[in-house]
Parts: structure tokens; sequence; C-alpha cells
């Protein structure tokens, strides 16, 4: 289970690849937190302002994210050479134009899924 919501209203990108009851958030940098099962899996990952630098190596490193997240994120975010001014170090990414996205309005507002 991979499930990409994007809430249009709050800039918040949320990837949920497990159901997983969630043990604790690990706050990777101010945008960025990560919910963790009990043990060590990656139950979710919550990116705010996405369209931003984003250390997606070092959380591929970090955590323990299975290979269908894994292909998503990279399917999103594209590499950024540290030659690039835009670029914040080695492993950082920025997020491409959603694909294939269908957008629905919630409760909680506009939200944009890719599954």
């Amino acid at each position: 289970m991979v499930e990409l919501s994007y809430d249009l209203d709050a800039d918040a990108m949320y990837l949920q690849v497990s159901s997983e009851i969630v043990h604790h958030t690990v706050e990777v940098d101010s945008g960025t937190m990560v919910d963790v099962a009990t043990d060590g899996s990656v139950v979710g990952i919550e990116i705010v302002t996405p369209a931003r630098n984003w250390p997606i190596d070092r959380m591929l490193v970090e955590f323990e994210i299975s290979d269908e997240a894994t292909a998503l994120l990279r399917s999103l975010y594209r590499t950024v050479s540290n030659e690039s001014p835009a670029a914040s170090g080695s492993g950082s990414a920025l997020i491409l134009p959603f694909r294939e996205v269908r957008t629905a309005n919630s409760a909680a507002g506009s939200v944009a899924v890719a599954r």
C-alpha cells in the first residue's frame, strides 16, 4: 500500500507507505517529518512545501522505505547536482510537477492524490 496525497491549501504532501500504527515521528528538517512504526519501518512521510530542495538520498539511507515508495518518490523528484546553485548539498531533490494526479475537495480542503 502506497498512497500519495497533496493538500493544495497547506502545500503539504504525505506519502503513506503502510497501515501500521505510528509509534513516533522524526523531524528530519523544518518541513519533513517521518512517521515510524515500532519495528522502525516508515509508516508515512510528510513534506511541507515540497517544491524545495529536499534530502531524498538522506531519507532513503536513514529510514526503511519500501521499494514501491522509493520508486514513487524518485518519480516525483529529480536529483540536483552539487554544481547547481539551487542545490543545498549532495542528494538534494526538487519536486517535479505531479503526473496523473486526481484532485478532490474534502472537508480538509483541496487534496490531490496519486497512487
